[in-house]
């Protein structure tokens, strides 16, 4: 493994995420917005105040460079530079020395709480323009010492389960399952709010199918990390998912509450397993019932109340759908 440090200021960062010069949607990485409001605040707040901030590490690959830690900070540098949000009223003022038409300079405090990109003083925004960060660019190294690095580097900021998963995973698979969850199904029809996809809800779930698609109940955090430890990407197994949650959305092309993360993976993947084209349309129909008349389904709530990734309670509930997939009487 080779690395290379360097400073580079916020404003050439940006630009160079714009050009494409610069990639920040290598699967490894988490999705932007796991920084709280205040956060995004402070951070602009240390850029401000010339306060240390943690490198941005870059992982060089086929000439290419990708934002693989550090993609949090940048979004929100960029995002303030667009006047997207404003700092925070709690924020302290900062001071600059302004230079007067003399060529001397004086002391100035500024308040930038409540306050856009665009509302700083001109000096305030050079000041941010020009902070310089570290750059630290990785290169000749394997895709599990990339994943062990990108591990090591949010020891501080813990991954949760979802995203710790993600990084067991071989690259293709990663990238497949990132396929599925932009695809209108994970959008727009199902129950999964932004704030749960910002912590990879949705494809947590798609990773459920896979493992539900191979045979496998247990979904326990332990379960899931030997499954991808070992799994090979293989483009059919997508593409079912994928041709699946296509037809799916066809019967359901808006939100479907109760559409939720205990119930998509095995809808999913009993809908897969009805054996004709004749069987899944019936199974989508009494699917569309089920949702209509989900507050009285009593035999399916039971199955929800204690407990939903043993394998026991994913079992029994991949038996209720997978009934109703093959036209069974429940």
């Amino acid at each position: 493994m080779l690395t290379t440090t360097a400073p580079r200021v916020i404003e050439n960062i940006i630009d160079e995420i714009k050009s494409k010069k610069i990639l920040t949607n290598h699967p490894i990485q988490r999705k932007p917005g796991q920084f709280s409001s205040m956060q995004k605040s402070l951070l602009i707040d240390s850029a401000l105040r010339n306060y240390p901030i943690p490198p941005i590490y870059l992982f060089m690959e086929k000439k290419k460079n990708y934002i693989i830690d550090g993609l949090q900070r940048m979004t929100i540098f960029q995002s303030f530079k667009n006047d997207e949000f404003k700092l925070s009223k709690k924020l302290k003022p900062v001071s600059y020395e302004e230079v007067l038409p003399s060529g001397s300079t004086k002391l100035v405090e500024a308040k930038i709480g409540g306050k856009t990109y665009s509302d700083l003083p001109d000096e305030l925004k050079k000041e941010f323009d020009k902070r310089e960060l570290t750059v630290i660019t990785i290169s000749d190294c394997t895709k599990g010492e990339l994943n062990e690095v990108f591990l090591r580097l949010n020891n501080g900021v813990p991954l949760n389960s979802n995203q710790k998963l993600h990084v067991c995973m071989e690259e293709e698979t990663q990238k497949a399952i990132k396929e599925v969850a932009s695809l209108p199904f994970f959008t727009t029809t199902v129950d999964i709010s932004d704030k749960q996809k910002t912590r990879s809800l949705d494809t947590r779930v798609i990773a459920e199918v896979l493992m539900l698609n191979h045979g496998i109940t247990n979904l326990n955090k332990a379960s899931m990390e030997k499954f991808f430890s070992t799994y090979k990407y293989s483009a059919n197994d997508f593409d079912a998912i994928k041709n699946a949650v296509n037809d799916i959305i066809l019967k359901f092309p808006d939100k479907v509450q109760h559409l939720s993360k205990v119930n998509i993976a095995p809808i999913v993947s009993a809908y897969m397993t009805a054996p004709s084209n004749h069987e899944q349309g019936l199974f989508l129909s009494q699917l569309d019932d089920f949702f209509e008349d989900y507050d009285n389904q009593d035999d399916y709530k039971d199955l929800i109340q204690s407990g939903t990734s043993a394998s026991s309670n994913v079992q029994a509930r991949l038996d209720f759908f997978k009934k109703m997939a093959r036209f069974e009487e429940l």
